[in-house]
């Protein structure tokens, strides 16, 4: 039952630790609402797998918000490029004292031209527990010394971006991918571009609007 009592101050709460208020406002406020209060409702007569199924819906509802929210940062097409539909996902799991949650949403873009393999994949992510792993990742490119050193290959290399509140690096190889990856608060941003093409990953890092994705 303990368990229970957690998820409903999750809940009502605003469940998101560390997620913008605009992003956590669900999209049907009334919807979770009345969810919550039949799961408490079942949860007062006794019902608790009835109370964890109407929370994980109520969740739910506020995931898709979430996703929503992210979704407007997602660049459109730069000229002389297509791209498939934005695709969404979250999940949510373990115990109330070491629970995990991410909401994600990706999108792949191709030149619009007959041809060409090609790609590439942009994927928005909020969750506070994979910041954490990347800020403990990221100490070794905060390290002059190692950046000196990996950069000794030829055929790859390695750029710090720090543009704060912003932290990242990317990761040219030549004729084998190029790939970017950046943090801020709960949020995270990674671009990966096929064939190592780096005027590919400089136009679509220059599409994504850090500064406004900092602030809101």
């Amino acid at each position: 039952m303990s368990s229970v009592i957690c998820l409903l101050h999750l809940v009502l709460l605003g469940f998101w630790v560390g997620v913008p208020p605009q992003e956590a406002k669900p999209a049907e406020p009334a919807s979770v609402d009345s969810l919550v209060q039949d799961a408490l409702q079942a949860y007062k007569e006794g019902r608790a797998d009835d109370a964890v199924e109407l929370l994980n819906k109520a969740i739910g509802v506020i995931q898709e918000g979430q996703q929503k929210g992210l979704a407007t940062f997602m660049p459109e097409p730069p000229k002389g490029w297509k791209a498939d539909e934005i695709e969404k996902s979250s999940a949510s799991f373990g115990s109330s004292g070491q629970s995990q949650q991410w909401i994600q949403v990706t999108r792949r873009y191709y030149p619009d031209k007959e041809g060409s393999d090609l790609h590439v994949e942009i994927t928005l992510t909020n969750s506070p527990q994979l910041i954490q792993v990347q800020e403990a990742a990221s100490q070794i490119y905060r390290n002059p010394q190692m950046l000196q050193l990996m950069n000794q290959d030829p055929n790859k290399k390695i750029e710090v971006f720090d543009q704060a509140p912003w932290f990242g690096w990317r990761i040219i190889e030549k004729g084998d991918s190029a790939n970017g990856i950046a943090y801020c608060k709960s949020r995270m941003v990674t671009v990966n571009v096929s064939q190592g093409d780096q005027a590919a990953l400089d136009l679509f890092w220059k599409a994504i609007d850090f500064k406004k994705m900092a602030t809101k």
